[in-house]
């Protein structure tokens, strides 16, 4: 009972072949929070894909370690978002 809903993220994405998306990744972090926010964009226009956030643990971490957990998800939310968007040749 499987299907798939194609996912429209553009007006003109199939006739831009010109413009190749890319998808920008932003991650920060607080001591009470972090969150990555992924974004796909070409030339002419850009537009959310997804975004995470989280609230910090409660055992006290550094700044330093929180923002290097807020790398690492926006790492692994990037290559999920290039893999369900069947994005192969994507420059990130």
């Amino acid at each position: 009972m499987g299907f798939d809903v194609d996912r429209y993220m553009f007006k003109n994405s199939a006739t831009d072949t010109d413009e190749s998306p890319k998808l920008h990744v932003f991650c920060d972090a607080s001591m009470t929070s972090y969150g990555t926010a992924v974004y796909l964009y070409t030339q002419s226009t850009s537009a959310l894909v997804m975004a995470k956030s989280r609230v910090a643990p409660l055992k006290t971490l550094t700044l330093s370690s929180l923002e290097l957990i807020t790398a690492a998800n926006g790492s692994r939310l990037a290559k999920h978002v290039q893999k369900e968007l069947q994005l192969i040749y994507m420059t990130l």
